[in-house]
């Protein structure tokens, strides 16, 4: 006899990152929800889908960095960005 094996489940998960500009970190943020994912899963991910996402706070950082502590002062911007992910999984446990 034959046994349903896919499994789906609807999840959320919260991830911060930073970097230089906001679609880095939207790039960063994306690749660690993937990889957070993978390693929570017991089993073969078949489907993952975000249904939804969230942005809970954006911050945006300015340094000044200077040569010698004197010369040549640049403005550097750093974003802090904090997500929740909704999303759907469809996965074969082993």
């Amino acid at each position: 006899m034959r046994e349903a094996k896919l499994i789906s489940e609807i999840k959320n998960m919260k991830i911060k990152d930073s970097g230089k500009t906001k679609e880095e970190v939207l790039g960063k943020i994306f690749a660690s929800f993937r990889r957070k994912v993978q390693t929570e899963t017991i089993g073969v991910i078949v489907k993952l889908e975000p249904i939804e996402t969230y942005l809970i706070n954006i911050e945006e950082e300015k340094i000044t960095e200077r040569f010698l502590e004197l010369f040549m002062p640049r403005e550097k911007t750093v974003y802090h960005i904090e997500m929740e992910i909704e999303y759907e999984i469809k996965y074969i446990k082993l």
